[in-house]
């Protein structure tokens, strides 16, 4: 279940082995809605090193139509900490980043977080908090540690072309 205070986020999160896209346009009991149904990205699973949770951007502020809030810092420092609870346990995660990105197209250079879901090596976690630490909007003044969960929110964006606007989060044990 992912709850993000001060946003309209407060919903299931699905995951499929087989069709990452199966929630794409089905609500949570597999019926047809073109809102859809957040849901993990591939090789994630809600144990994962990064978690990356994808949910539309609705004109009418369902789902993650309300995300973009983060490109406020003042909302951030207001809204620090989201909630992204496992079947087994509660877990709060500390926003560290808010960035404005796009799908990088086949052939082109460039950083594909999108990519980077599922277990990392150190290497390849020091690589992707960097890259979100270096595009963030703002500074939040908060720096995940060396270990622990990462969960990246994505929704679409319309700032470019394959747009997307993502919120990245640190699991942390003090909030």
């Amino acid at each position: 279940w992912i709850k993000v205070p001060g946003t309209r986020i407060d919903y299931p999160v699905v995951w499929t082995p087989n069709d990452v896209n199966y929630y794409l346009r089905r609500a949570f009991d597999g019926s047809y809605a073109t809102c859809g149904t957040p849901f993990l990205g591939a090789g994630c699973t809600a144990d994962s090193d990064c978690v990356i949770i994808h949910g539309h951007n609705m004109r009418n502020k369902s789902m993650f139509g309300t995300l973009d809030k983060y490109k406020d810092p003042d909302f951030c420092k207001e809204n620090p900490v989201l909630y992204f609870d496992s079947l087994y346990e509660e877990r709060s995660y500390t926003v560290f980043a808010a960035i404005q990105c796009r799908v990088v197209p086949d052939g082109v250079e460039g950083y594909r977080y999108y990519e980077h879901g599922g277990m990392l090596d150190a290497e390849q976690r020091e690589e992707l908090v960097n890259w979100l630490v270096d595009n963030s909007l703002y500074d939040t003044g908060c720096t995940p540690p060396d270990t622990g969960r990462i969960v990246i929110l994505s929704t679409c964006s319309y700032h470019t072309s394959d747009g997307r606007f993502i919120v990245a989060a640190y699991e942390s044990d003090d909030n």
